[in-house]
């Protein structure tokens, strides 16, 4: 079976960037049924990828919150985008949902992936290349999930 990972976030923005270093770390694994992509955003040049994988899981951070939540696991489906005039193929080529990958990538393929998201915890999405303590916590749950779940 293989799987897709897609971290996503800015690795400059503090926890901001935790879905990307964990795609980072995840691919440094070297493990074969696994295909990694670390990225700023989601762009629909994805949905060929998406389309060649059995499952998908997204990793991104959760927005900031006090108290933190927890480690999230979501199952997505697909999803069309609404359609909101004549910006609406400039609004679904750059920073879309997972959901609309996965409706990309049926439309475009004619195959859609079993797909997770996972949104870690985080503090402080501000410019650093540090991640909060929240976050390195939630990084680390995040690799020892992806992990167990790789067995």
């Amino acid at each position: 079976m293989k799987t897709l990972i897609i971290g996503y976030g800015d690795p400059q923005q503090g926890d901001a960037g935790a879905g990307y270093r964990a795609a980072e770390a995840i691919g440094s694994w070297g493990l074969q049924s696994v295909e990694t992509h670390s990225c700023l955003q989601l762009t629909s040049d994805l949905a060929a990828a998406l389309a060649e994988a059995d499952q998908v899981i997204f990793i991104e951070a959760a927005p900031a919150q006090n108290p933190c939540s927890p480690l999230l696991l979501q199952r997505l489906f697909p999803q069309p985008a609404p359609d909101v005039g004549p910006d609406a193929a400039i609004q679904t080529s750059i920073n879309i949902a997972p959901q609309r990958l996965l409706t990309l990538a049926n439309a475009d393929y004619s195959r859609t992936p079993k797909a997770y998201r996972l949104l870690l915890p985080t503090r402080d999405c501000q410019p650093s290349e540090k991640l909060s303590p929240i976050a390195e916590s939630g990084l680390r749950q995040v690799l020892r999930h992806i992990r167990n779940l790789l067995k």
